[in-house]
């Protein structure tokens, strides 16, 4: 039995200001993040992690790194993997949501994935992110057969994205009760091709 630990990264500037944070754009945690993410370790510090992965965008990466420092494996490095990324959201990237928010594709996105058409704005659908984010977490499984713990540092979007669809709800659904808060955990577990949600939003 295999149990995968899915964190979202903890806050960042941009989360702070209201601005548009995808798979492309990056900003820094911010000092509220940085402590987000050592008190999600310090909840998690008694798993012995087999390995770590993480997005390969820079507040995921530093979130795992904070995770680790707390962890009793923390000699650790997390491992890059660009299918755990958030949404990509095309020109929206960086844009205020104050901006958009009254877009009906951005209300879409927000309320009914089964409705969200990116193609105007040169974004990500929820069936493409659902694609490659199912494709890294089979990756990952299959490489380490024989693991116990992994940790998965990715992001709000696609945390709810995934762990969802995993669960099995339907996609007009999945936005419904908002996404994952910052740092917060979300646990699976994989036994013999079986996958159960075991913790959803924990923080």
């Amino acid at each position: 039995m295999m149990k995968i630990y899915f964190v979202r990264h903890g806050q960042t500037e941009y989360n702070y200001i209201g601005r548009m944070q995808g798979g492309k754009v990056d900003s820094p945690l911010t000092e509220k993040g940085i402590q987000q993410a050592r008190t999600a370790g310090i909840m998690l510090k008694d798993t012995v992690f087999d390995r770590v992965y993480s997005s390969d965008l820079q507040r995921a990466m530093d979130t795992a790194k904070y995770i680790i420092d707390e962890n009793k494996r923390n000699e650790l490095v997390p491992v890059p993997e660009k299918g755990f990324r958030e949404l990509y959201f095309g020109t929206w990237e960086g844009r205020y949501v104050e901006k958009i928010k009254e877009e009906k594709e951005f209300v879409h996105l927000r309320t009914s994935p089964q409705l969200y058409n990116p193609a105007a704005h040169g974004g990500e659908s929820y069936p493409e992110l659902i694609e490659r984010a199912e494709k890294a977490l089979f990756n990952i499984i299959e490489e380490n057969s024989g693991a116990e713990n992994l940790l998965v540092t990715s992001h709000g979007i696609t945390i709810t994205t995934l762990v969802r669809s995993l669960a099995g709800v339907p996609l007009e659904n999945l936005r419904k009760g908002g996404i994952v808060e910052n740092a917060s955990i979300s646990t699976i577990k994989v036994f013999q091709k079986e996958i159960e949600v075991l913790d959803f939003n924990i923080h």
